[in-house]
């Protein structure tokens, strides 16, 4: 397969989106599935609530016993008893009576609306009632939350809060899901050592992979951060085939620029079963990335400069786990507070902030951390032109 290099963004993501990596099913319970993706149709095996219930505090009876009932023709109802909350009722309504029912309360045999309480008159063990009810007024049905047979989740849907309730309420120990997605992230570069080890100068301590494996964990993923790799072709690759055999997706901090010696892209060449299929995306920062593909799994080559990787993590690397996930990505749009200037040949990804409702580029001149410190979220700038002042442009928060 011909190696795709300086690519437009737009193909390199629509490569992106047609990727799959297969994952295998397990069953777990359900109270620990929420985020996960469902690897079967969960169906209603019941209709819920399963009983008609009532929406207010008052008294079930029967729409035909008040019926034309007026200020000048009001109708009396006995009280006959009262239902309790999470019990059933063995007195039914009949001839001109009424049963108290809190909200949510079952519907006694033989009612089929409830007044509230606020539009009758007590008088003793008596009600008077001075407008008529409808049927099944101040009613939720038996099949108000669900139906029976109803899909609660789609296979390949993700599990959010809400199917999980609904779940739940169906009585369901355990859930069929597809695993958590592996991700194996591979610091790589002689003058890295780890942040808690002592340095010598020009040596840098490695922050880029601890980083990211911490936004990673947040996001429910299952990670694996392997130990710094120096710049040698033969261990690169040794710790290449064993993150590449043991996780879905490979991430690799450093490396995947040219020029420097270019290691990563050797390395990746030199993998049997490992194919480069894009070295450079016409997007800045990704100019020289690395996307390879494994048999089903995946390989990112980001490039090693904080501010470069931690904004590809997040615009490239974050969606595409999203997307595999069936996750939509978060994005809206605003107002630019001020002109921005477009590379003629290259999309911009830059870093932005939120003022006043409307969304700023951080100068990407500025240092690392006061870059850092202020970042919202992100916005694309198409190749060539210039956007303007209050033009609308699609932000993606963090």
């Amino acid at each position: 397969m011909k190696i795709l290099e300086n690519i437009e963004a737009k193909d390199f993501w629509r490569i992106l989106k047609s990727t799959e990596i297969p994952l295998k099913k397990e069953k777990i319970y359900t109270k620990d599935s929420l985020g996960r993706i469902s690897a079967q149709d969960v169906k209603a095996g019941e209709a819920l609530p399963g009983f008609f219930r009532s929406a207010v505090d008052g008294y079930a009876t029967n729409s035909s016993f008040i019926e034309g009932a007026s200020d000048e023709s009001p109708r009396t109802l006995k009280i006959l008893g009262e239902v309790r909350m999470g019990e059933s009722s063995d007195i039914s309504v009949k001839n001109s009576s009424c049963i108290w029912v809190p909200t949510g309360g079952i519907l006694p045999e033989g009612a089929d609306c409830v007044i509230k309480f606020e539009d009758v008159e007590k008088i003793g063990n008596k009600i008077v009632v001075r407008k008529p009810a409808k049927k099944f007024e101040n009613v939720i049905p038996s099949d108000n939350d669900l139906k029976e047979d109803e899909i609660v989740v789609k296979k390949g849907g993700v599990i959010n809060f809400s199917r999980l309730h609904a779940i739940l309420s169906l009585g369901l120990r355990k859930v069929n899901v597809y695993e958590k997605i592996k991700i194996g992230i591979i610091p790589t570069g002689s003058e890295l050592v780890e942040p808690l080890e002592a340095r010598k100068i020009p040596q840098i301590r490695e922050a880029n992979t601890h980083t990211l494996e911490a936004i990673l964990k947040k996001h429910g993923y299952k990670v694996k951060r392997y130990d710094i790799a120096p710049d040698d072709e033969k261990k690169l690759k040794e710790i290449f085939e064993k993150s590449l055999s043991e996780n879905h997706v490979t991430v690799v901090s450093g490396g995947s620029f040219f020029g420097r010696k270019d290691f990563t892209r050797k390395v990746v060449e030199s993998i049997e079963g490992l194919k480069l299929l894009i070295h450079g995306v016409l997007m800045m920062p990704g100019k020289s990335m690395i996307f390879a593909d494994f048999g089903g799994k995946v390989l990112f080559g980001f490039p090693g400069k904080p501010q470069s990787f931690l904004l590809l993590s997040f615009s490239i690397l974050i969606p595409f786990l999203e997307n595999l996930s069936g996750r939509k990505p978060l994005k809206c749009t605003l107002e630019l507070g001020e002109d921005v200037k477009a590379k003629k040949d290259f999309l911009l990804i830059l870093w932005a902030k939120i003022e006043n409702n409307k969304v700023y580029p951080i100068n990407a001149r500025k240092s690392l951390y006061n870059q850092l410190e202020r970042v919202d979220g992100y916005i694309k700038v198409p190749k060539g032109g210039c956007l303007e002042k209050n033009a609308l442009v699609e932000f993606y928060p963090l």
